[in-house]
This record gives C-alpha cells, structure tokens and sequence, in this order.
C-alpha cells in the first residue's frame, strides 16, 4: 500500500484507468473512496470502464465500430473512408506504443501533426480525417471502452462554405447547341451527355447517383427514377419530364442496354466517378460556360434553385434532393436564395 501512496497526484489522474484496475484487481478496495481519502478531498469520482478481455481487442473494436456506421445507416463509400483513417490512426498507435486507453489529446495533436506533414492535407482534408477520429472516439466513450470524452477535446478547423455556382438559362442554352454540333468520340455520346446534364439539371442527382444508376431503377412510362441506398442509405423516388423520358428512351435505343449501369463510358462498362465528373468539366469547356466554381454538383445546385424560385417548400424540396436533415435543407435554400438575389437566372 505504502507504494501506492508514493505516486504523483497528477500521474494518479492522467493513469487512472489502469491505477483503479489494479487496485480493484489486487487489491479488492473502493478506488474512489481510496483516492478521495489519500489524494485530495475533491476527488471526483472516475468512471470504472466496462471492459473484459474480448473488449481489449483491438481488431474486434475495431470491426464494431464499423458495424455501428453500419447500423446508423452511413453509405458504403463512407464506412470505406471511415475505416481506412482509423485503421491508419491505429496503426500509428501501435508503432509509437501508445495505449489506446490512455491516449492523451497531445498523442492525437501529434499524430494530425504527422499526418498533415506526409499527406500534405488541406484545411478540408484535415478536417475531414479529425471529425472521423471524433467519431471513432465517440463510440469508445459511449461503449465505455475509455473513460474519458477525449472526443469534446477535438476540434475541427473551420472549413470555408462552398461557393454557390448554378447554370443560368442562357448557359443551359449554350450547352445544348454544343452538344446538338459536337463531333462524337464514339457512338451515342452526345446523347450520353445530354443525358448526365438533364439528370443533374431537372432530376437533383448527385455525382454518384449517377454513376450507381441502374435501368432497372428506371421507369419511363410512369416517369419515376428510383434513387436506392444513397447518401446516409436514403431511398428516393424522383419524377421526371418529358425531355428526360424522351432521352432516355432515346439512349437506351440506341446502346441497347436495358439493363445494368445507365451511364456508361466509352468501352460500354459503368462510367467512373473520375471520368464522370471531366465529361462534365469537358461540356462546361466546349460550351464556354465554364467558370471558377462551376462544377458537377452545379447542375445540383441548378436544379435546386428552380424550385427555390418556384417557393416550393422546405420539406418537399428536402425529400427531392435526398436530404436527411431539414436544417441542412434549411442551409440549402438559404444559400441559393442569397445567390438567386444577387444574380439573374432561369
């Protein structure tokens, strides 16, 4: 006991997971009424964490985690990202020997350190790689596998807000014209771009809504597109005008295809994100509508400013675009109101 006695107050709380363990283990005494009564007389109590020798298994917590992104219904390409920045983060830990149950916030900071040295990270990046590490520590805390919240202790750099670019009437024109006089590359592929431009223009798609896109998921009679396990794994149900029923009608002629992915690359197999998304930027740059902050998600973007126009409201204009939240809805429409007022469009 009198070795016990000899410890550092400070070393007593940064250690206190291990220091109670072994106190209740070997000892068989209260380690809280212990500490309060030989330390200081405001001890506040620590927390005993929950653990068995299957829980400090590294690989099982680690397949846990992923299984409750899983649960909370993150997409696939998500819980990819998410596992991949914890397994690396893990295997930092173990390299430099550092516990996972007492890491300290200075353990973190020198790992964010490293990591923005050897993958030379942006403020987005970097941001991105600290709110999967919250999350991470987020689960620890509420499984009881630490005891402390180290998650409150991180903090994210603000990241600047997207600028808000959208197609006016007369760029969609312009766009339009190219495609009608452009030499094609290969067969149907004016048609193909007309396709991936209506989509996002008068559909609301996102980039990989595009390319995950299935003929099966199509039906051009009721003109309705089924969106399947999205962003967040939302379902959706789209309707679609006469202009996009009559295109795709048209593709789907002239492919052959009837089945599988509807955006196809030039080799017939389903188009990549990449190779998605420089079709779109060749379009903007053939057209001459190409600007600054005009990207894919623009036609996304388009999409939900004629309805902003239009005074359709909050909730249906969330249920369109697939979102989880209102508030981010609610984020949306202000954002293209403010540019809506401060340019002329449609």
């Amino acid at each position: 006991m009198s070795k016990l006695l000899t410890i550092d107050i400070e070393e007593v709380k940064r250690q206190n997971i291990d220091i109670i363990k072994n106190l209740q283990d070997e000892a068989q005494i209260d380690a809280n009424a212990f500490l309060k009564k030989y330390f200081v007389s405001d001890f506040s109590p620590v927390p005993v964490i929950k653990t068995t020798k299957e829980s400090l298994n590294i690989d099982g917590i680690y397949k846990d985690y992923l299984n409750s992104l899983k649960a909370s219904g993150k997409a696939s390409k998500t819980i990819d990202k998410y596992g991949s920045e914890i397994k690396r983060y893990l295997a930092y830990l173990k390299d430099k020997k550092i516990d996972l149950y007492s890491v300290l916030k200075k353990d973190i900071d020198e790992y964010l350190s490293f990591q923005c040295k050897i993958r030379k990270l942006g403020t987005n990046s970097f941001s991105k790689v600290i709110i999967i590490i919250k999350s991470f520590y987020k689960y620890l805390y509420k499984n009881e596998l630490i005891a402390k919240d180290i998650n409150k202790d991180l903090e994210a750099p603000r990241v600047p807000e997207a600028i808000v670019e959208v197609l006016s009437s007369n760029d969609i024109a312009k766009i339009e014209h190219y495609l009608n006089s452009r030499k094609e590359n290969y067969f149907a592929e004016n048609t193909r771009d007309y396709l991936i431009m209506y989509l996002g223009i008068y559909c609301g798609l996102r980039k990989a809504e595009m390319v995950n896109l299935n003929w099966e998921e199509i039906n051009t009679q009721e003109c309705i597109i089924k969106i399947l396990n999205s962003k967040g794994g939302k379902n959706r149900m789209l309707k679609f005008n006469d202009k996009v029923k009559n295109l795709l009608i048209e593709y789907r002629k002239k492919t052959g295809n009837y089945k599988g992915a509807v955006i196809r690359g030039n080799f017939g197999k389903r188009i990549t994100s990449c190779s998605l998304q420089n079709a779109v930027r060749n379009i903007y740059k053939g057209s001459g509508v190409l600007r600054k902050n005009l990207t894919i998600h623009s036609l996304r973007h388009t999409f939900a400013t004629k309805h902003v126009e239009a005074n359709t409201n909050t909730h249906t204009l969330k249920n369109l675009l697939g979102h989880s939240d209102l508030n981010t809805t609610d984020a949306y429409i202000h954002r293209l109101t403010e540019y809506v007022e401060n340019n002329i469009l449609m």
